[in-house]
């Protein structure tokens, strides 16, 4: 009787251990993969964000465009003020061409500071240059042209505009906003990085976020902001 209880209590403690060691071989093989879905889920939520702020930043573009005639020094800096909450934090070096600090409402507004004091040309502008670019899609020299009888103005006039599709493309400022978004998660940027408009500089990891926006002008186009 006395050796059958200890056989038991062997065979039980036998299975207890094969089961023991079957859970940790299960949890060796879930848990990296679980801790990538959530490491990816993070990753999806900072893209999604930064698309949003893209889309903001077309429309900051635009709506400075057409109360500025057009100027697209201003265009840029309205875009990259609006996408800063998206950028890397770090301390504002400008010659060191590091990220700005964007961690705190202070900060962010130091870096807004930082930005607009920047000359062009410097570490700091090139790496905002280099981020985010803005782009006068129309109305085009050719067009203004055109609709000028050959000749470039100097002012493009915003009101008196006709009814024809051409006239209305003259009084509408259309501006493209890319941006070079820093994929920061460890472990799926690579992967992120590997789809549609990913790209590889250095040793970091970006995607590609476009967004176009169409305004119609409220102030005179200066034809030498065009391109």
């Amino acid at each position: 009787m006395g050796r059958t209880i200890r056989a038991d209590v062997a065979g039980v403690g036998a299975l207890l251990d094969e089961e023991r060691g079957s859970a940790l071989v299960e949890a060796a093989l879930v848990l990296p993969l679980m801790v990538l879905m959530l490491l990816g889920l993070l990753q999806l939520t900072l893209l999604h964000q930064a698309r949003i702020s893209t889309e903001y930043a077309a429309y900051c573009a635009a709506r400075t465009g057409i109360v500025w005639n057009g100027d697209l020094a201003r265009m840029r800096r309205a875009a990259r003020f609006a996408l800063l909450p998206t950028m890397p934090r770090g301390a504002a070096e400008p010659e060191a061409g590091r990220p700005l600090a964007v961690d705190s409402p202070a900060a962010l507004a130091a870096a807004q500071a930082a930005l607009s004091a920047a000359e062009e040309g410097s570490a700091l502008a090139s790496d905002a240059a280099r981020r985010v670019r803005v782009e006068v899609l129309s109305p085009s020299r050719d067009e203004l042209e055109k609709l000028h009888g050959g000749s470039l103005p100097e002012e493009a006039p915003f009101d008196g505009v006709g009814e024809t599709p051409e006239e209305r493309s003259a009084g509408e400022l259309t501006v493209r906003v890319t941006y070079l978004y820093e994929l920061r998660v460890p472990a799926v940027s690579q992967l992120f990085a590997l789809g549609r408009g990913g790209e590889k500089l250095g040793d970091r990891y970006y995607q590609k976020l476009e967004s176009t926006r169409s305004m119609r002008l409220q102030s005179d186009l200066f034809t030498r902001n065009l391109p």
